[in-house]
């Protein structure tokens, strides 16, 4: 992936980089600045960082899964909007969701089986979800402390985060759903105080069960 594989800066459709095991390097993608549909990076073993992306500031959707080698998000620092889905997924030396610092809309984000994901740090510009949250079958997870900016969400399931003690990074969130949004917290087997769920448990009309 030499700098001139991708001169232009705008994607119209999908772009999908997949099953690689060479691959060292995206580098070939810093000219990209939006992609109108998905953007996939999927089972490239030796994929260390996300440098390429750099110039990357919009994705219809954003699909990170199976990259065995990828340890942060560092080369998104420009990223402000994904219009759909944001799949962080089964990447298996993932320490940290960070940094994102400039990501300010997503609809749904997903971070599940990321067996050695500590933190879940970089989305301090995040302040809804208008398709929901789901962080799960994160074993090592510590902490969510990167949404404290988080107010509304249409639906939040947290399960299966073996090692996750609290949720403080959500004290903002005060709104689930429209009268048929969830929150489900269930089966963190450390979780020892949820005070941070305060405000949104008073919207009593919603199912919640933590």
């Amino acid at each position: 992936w030499s700098s001139d594989v991708c001169s232009s800066d705008l994607v119209s459709g999908d772009l999908r980089i997949s099953s690689n095991h060479r691959l060292a390097n995206i580098d070939g993608l810093v000219n990209v600045v939006q992609i109108d549909r998905t953007l996939t990076i999927s089972d490239n073993g030796n994929i260390r960082h996300l440098d390429g992306l750099g110039s990357l500031t919009s994705a219809g959707n954003i699909t990170l899964t199976e990259n065995n080698s990828l340890d942060d998000m560092q080369g998104l620092n420009n990223l402000s909007a994904v219009n759909g889905v944001f799949e962080i997924g089964l990447n298996d030396t993932l320490r940290y969701v960070a940094p994102l610092p400039s990501l300010a809309t997503v609809h749904e984000l997903e971070i599940y089986g990321n067996q050695r994901l500590l933190h879940v740090s970089g989305l301090n510009a995040l302040s809804a979800l208008p398709s929901g949250l789901q962080i799960h079958d994160n074993p090592d997870l510590r902490s969510v402390s990167g949404l404290t900016k988080l107010e509304s969400a249409s639906n939040i399931d947290i399960y299966r985060n073996g090692r996750l003690a609290h949720i403080d990074g959500m004290r903002k969130l005060e709104s689930i759903g429209e009268g048929d949004g969830s929150l489900r917290v269930y089966e963190n087997d450390t979780l020892g105080r949820c005070e941070a769920l305060v405000r949104v448990l008073g919207w009593g009309s919603n199912s919640m069960s933590v």
